[in-house]
């Protein structure tokens, strides 16, 4: 049986459209909050495919791939349409670098990958935003290849934020 959008609990609400308009913006704003950008995200954060969007709040929900039914790794695309059955939406590219404004207290060497549409780097491969605490206790704005790490699969290891389906008013 599928769970609807509701079997989850929203973890986090966070606001969009903060004012912060450019990745200069994000990048001066996050390491004016103490948070360090890996060169992936600052070049995700240049791209024409990361938007901003008019002030908002969205409701995050934070689920493992188990969650979603997993028993083991899945691919990408077996993750996003799994979280929509479940009624999740992807996330606006916004919402990486406004959640690691926002997630102060983030548990160490907790990594959280955004399901979001992928942001193609200069390279030509795709990347998704990844918010991070590792080395002790820093905080980061990552960029994830898009199809994982291992053979295009993503380890149950990962958690993945994904945005509330909101249903229209009737």
């Amino acid at each position: 049986m599928i769970k609807n959008t509701h079997s989850f609990k929203t973890w986090k609400t966070i606001k969009l459209g903060t004012g912060i308009k450019d990745a200069n913006g994000f990048c001066t704003a996050l390491k004016k909050a103490g948070c360090k950008v890996t060169d992936l995200a600052k070049d995700m954060l240049s791209k024409p495919a990361f938007t901003v969007t008019t002030e908002k709040k969205v409701e995050l929900i934070l689920v493992s791939i188990t969650d979603l039914g997993f028993k083991m790794s899945a691919t990408r695309a077996n993750i996003y349409n799994q979280a929509k059955k479940f009624g999740l939406e992807l996330c606006p590219a916004e919402v990486g670098p406004q959640l690691r404004l926002q997630y102060n207290r983030q548990p160490k060497y907790e990594r959280l990958a955004i399901g979001m549409e992928p942001i193609a780097d200069y390279d030509g491969n795709f990347r998704i935003f990844g918010v991070d605490r590792f080395d002790g206790h820093k905080r980061w704005l990552n960029g994830y290849p898009a199809d994982g790490y291992t053979f295009s699969l993503w380890r149950v290891s990962h958690r993945w934020v994904f945005v509330r389906h909101k249903q229209p008013l009737s």
